[in-house]
C-alpha cells in the first residue's frame, strides 16, 4: 500500500508512523515529494515513522535525478525515485485511503531476464550452425558425384592400350 505523509507530502518533519502490519503482510510504502529538504532527511523521517519503502517523486517534471544526502549518514530503507506523472499516478490509484486494496510492486530496472535473451540467440546460432552443416554436406555431395561422372566407366578402361615400358626403353 502506499501512503502519503501529511499535507505537504514532503517529509522533511517527523512523518506520521505507519501502522504496525498490513493483514497481507506487505510491508508500508511511504510516497513523498522532492524539495524541501536533502533526500536523506526524507529517508530517515521515514525509518524513525516505520516505513520500510520510499517512493520520491519529482514535483517539477518527468526528469530523474539522483538522490544523495551529501553526508557520510546511512539510512536503512529501500528508496527509489520517479517522475513527476509516475508519482502523481501513484498518488492518485494507489493511496492506502483511497484503495486499500493497491499493492505496488518496486523492480530494478536492470535486471535482465537472461533466460529470455539467450534461449533465442541459442537458438538462431544452432539454426546457423546447422544450415551451414546441411550446405557443406551438400556441396561435398556434389562433388563426389562431379568426380565420379568425370570418371571413364570400366568397359571404356578395358578398351584402352595399355604399355608397359621398362627402364631399358627410350622414350
Amino acid at each position: 500500500a502506499v501512503v502519503s505523509t501529511q499535507s505537504t507530502g514532503y517529509a522533511c518533519d517527523p512523518v506520521t508512523p505507519a501502522a504496525k502490519k498490513l493483514i497481507s503482510g506487505f510491508p508500508w510504502v511511504l510516497l513523498v515529494r522532492r524539495g524541501n529538504c536533502d533526500f536523506l532527511s526524507k529517508l530517515e523521517n521515514a525509518v524513525e515513522a516505520g516505513y520500510e519503502l520510499v517512493i520520491v517523486y519529482n514535483d517539477q517534471d518527468d526528469r530523474l535525478v539522483p538522490m544523495h544526502g551529501g553526508t557520510d549518514r546511512e539510512v536503512d530503507v529501500k528508496a527509489v525515485f520517479v517522475g513527476l506523472s509516475s508519482g502523481e499516478a501513484l498518488k492518485a490509484n494507489y493511496l492506502f485511503a483511497h484503495n486499500p486494496t493497491a499493492q505496488v510492486t518496486l523492480t530494478p530496472y536492470y535486471t535482465l531476464p537472461w533466460h529470455m535473451y539467450i534461449v533465442p540467440f541459442l537458438i538462431v546460432i544452432s539454426i546457423c550452425f546447422l544450415l551451414m552443416f546441411i550446405f557443406l554436406v551438400i556441396k561435398k555431395i556434389r562433388r563426389y558425384q562431379r568426380r565420379r561422372r568425370a570418371r571413364l566407366p570400366p568397359s571404356k578402361l578395358k578398351k584402352l592400350k595399355i604399355i608397359v615400358y621398362c627402364d631399358s626403353d627410350e622414350f
